[in-house]
């Protein structure tokens, strides 16, 4: 898959990456595949029908491709250093963590970072440093520990003062191409659980409007 194929799918259909798992082995890149969401519909952003797919590690059928993976683990910062072995990033689906990109070394290489600070999850010292900090504040307050400058995609960014679009959940897909450089992107995205219609809200590319720390 060319990073152009990515772009175009993701203008329209909603890429659910749920059941991505973890790396097998932290620092290379894994094998994914877009595989559809049985007995599930899309809407695009224009209200027009469209497909929703899984983004996950390859199995049976599909086309593979290479891409980096940034784990997930409630309560954790995770993170993983893109290189030039895989031409996508991904990370698993984001409802009120925080997503960071770290300044490009001079080697071209960039630190992301996938950030859950869920009070019931945390450290008990995290929890006490946390104080009364909402999940989302605290979760910038260590990426900003961890990256120290960069860019950042968390809940102010992606629910834009509220959590809802039409009554449901906002969720939100990361991913990254790297195309003479990494470039980032985020689908806004909610799922009826009764009609099982998945409606893509937009797709946005890291730019100034994001949180910059």
């Amino acid at each position: 898959m060319q990073p152009s194929q990515l772009l175009a799918i993701a203008a329209k259909d909603v890429i659910r990456p749920g059941m991505l798992k973890n790396t097998t082995h932290y620092g290379l890149p894994e094998s994914l595949i877009l595989s559809p969401v049985p007995n599930e519909t899309g809407l695009a952003p224009d209200g027009k029908a469209s497909n929703v797919v899984y983004v996950k590690q390859a199995g049976q059928g599909g086309q593979p491709f290479k891409a980096y993976v940034c784990d997930y683990k409630e309560g954790e910062l995770n993170y993983q250093v893109l290189g030039t072995d895989a031409p996508f990033c991904f990370t698993t689906t984001i409802n009120g963590c925080t997503f960071s990109v770290g300044i490009p070394a001079p080697d071209g290489t960039v630190i992301v970072s996938h950030t859950n600070m869920k009070s019931d999850k945390m450290d008990p010292a995290d929890l006490l440093t946390r104080g009364t900090q909402t999940q989302g504040q605290f979760q910038g307050a260590v990426a900003t520990a961890f990256h120290g400058q960069g860019v950042m995609v968390d809940p102010t960014v992606y629910w834009n003062g509220g959590d809802l679009a039409d009554g449901k959940k906002i969720n939100v897909t990361v991913f990254g191409i790297f195309d003479r450089g990494w470039k980032f992107y985020f689908q806004r995205w909610t799922r009826d659980g009764t009609t099982k219609i998945n409606k893509l809200l937009d797709l946005n590319s890291f730019d100034t409007s994001s949180v910059t720390f």
